[in-house]
């Protein structure tokens, strides 16, 4: 594919494929996962006319759906998030085989979750809700349940993360818990925000940010030995222009694969 770039001499392999559109992955499994990663929801849509009836699990960036609405506006834009969840869920009648993983938040409760739908033929089959912020800005709006169990897309043996909570699984006393059932990690990202800014001003946002998901994949596959491969669906925060040094220059879409 063009675009597309491997590394690792030794385990794990990386593949990084640094641009939006339609990026299908072939599982150890032999399965197939589609990544759409898209800058903002319009995009999105557009991608989404791609999808065939081959294309059986399908997954989004982080929080597609609040795209455009800052974070702290979150709760007073329900309207337009749950139209987009919406559009997917009338979407996916179509596709009646295929399961679509769609980042948006759950308004369901007293603070926001950020949180991934799993739709499948018009139904809500299932969802995660991320763990950890990256930033003080989501602590303030989100609910962030730590106490929450591990997720499985229904039926599979693939996991499903969201971004910052795939560092949580080995950092601290307490780590976060993969299930123990997982073969795959889907990682839904906006994997260039919360970083320290001093290693990014002095490194540059792309190669901080490279770096930060290598060492922390690297980390990932040697403790969780049952998983064969983490595919990440990325794409890049809205930021002022001002902010532009401070973001990578485009998404992170990568496969991290175990040698075999």
């Amino acid at each position: 594919m063009d675009g597309e770039r491997i590394y690792g001499l030794t385990e794990p392999v990386f593949i990084e494929r640094r641009e939006y559109g339609v990026h299908r992955w072939q599982l150890t499994s032999g399965e197939m996962v589609t990544g759409l990663s898209a800058p903002d929801w319009r995009v999105f849509k557009k991608e989404l006319r791609q999808i065939n009836k081959e294309d059986r699990i399908v997954v989004s960036p982080e929080m597609i759906t609040l795209t455009g609405v800052t974070l702290d506006q979150v709760p007073d834009h329900r309207e337009l998030i749950e139209g987009r969840v919406g559009e997917m869920v009338e979407f996916s009648r179509d596709f009646p085989e295929t399961t679509f993983l769609l980042g948006t938040a759950d308004l369901g409760g007293r603070k926001p979750r950020n949180s991934v739908l799993y739709i499948k033929n018009s139904q809500r089959i299932g969802e995660v809700n991320k763990r950890h912020g990256a930033t003080e800005l989501e602590h303030e709006v989100f609910d962030l349940p730590k106490n929450e169990g591990s997720s499985l897309i229904p039926e599979t043996n693939i996991g499903v993360l969201i971004c910052a909570d795939y560092v949580h699984t080995i950092m601290g006393s307490k780590p976060l818990q993969v299930d123990g059932q997982a073969e795959t990690i889907l990682l839904p990202s906006c994997w260039g925000w919360g970083g320290k800014i001093q290693g990014i001003e002095a490194m540059g946002a792309d190669k901080y940010y490279y770096l930060n998901l290598k060492s922390i994949s690297n980390r990932f596959i040697r403790a969780y030995p049952k998983v064969n491969e983490v595919v990440v669906v990325d794409r890049v925060v809205e930021v002022d222009e001002e902010m532009k040094d401070l973001v990578p220059s485009a998404p992170f879409n990568v496969m991290v694969k175990r040698k075999g």
